[in-house]
């Protein structure tokens, strides 16, 4: 690893180089996206006619999430740590536009970048 990359990732709290934290953090995001898909499969009117745009956004962000979980569980993220819940942000927030706004399921997963921005030291 890099010196600035692991200067990046001693940021985040948790063991000396923070890559525990941004692995379990990653399972989570793995986990809160294919449950996101989940519930839009099992209940299709949540999107509210754009059923494909939103398959193809939460699938899209569910190889996203596998595939920054992998390179984070063998240390080298391919988004910086700080960049990784304002992605997450971005989804969900397209989400919640494609679904009936505030008041769908989908809003809820917004609580998920907060909770990880904010446990981050706020970065």
């Amino acid at each position: 690893m890099s010196e600035s990359r692991a200067a990046i990732y001693r940021m985040v709290p948790g063991t000396a180089d923070g890559s525990f934290d941004l692995a379990r953090v990653g399972v989570m995001r793995c986990l809160l996206a294919l449950s996101a898909l989940l519930i839009v499969y099992i209940d299709p009117a949540q999107p509210a006619g754009r059923l494909e745009l939103a398959y193809a956004t939460l699938l899209t962000y569910c190889l996203y999430s596998i595939a920054l979980s992998i390179s984070q569980l063998r240390g080298n993220g391919f988004v910086p740590p700080r960049a990784q819940h304002w992605v997450d942000v971005l989804v969900y927030a397209s989400l919640a536009g494609l679904a009936s706004g505030t008041d769908g399921m989908v809003s809820y997963f917004l609580f998920f970048p907060i909770i990880v921005a904010s446990f981050s030291c706020g970065s």
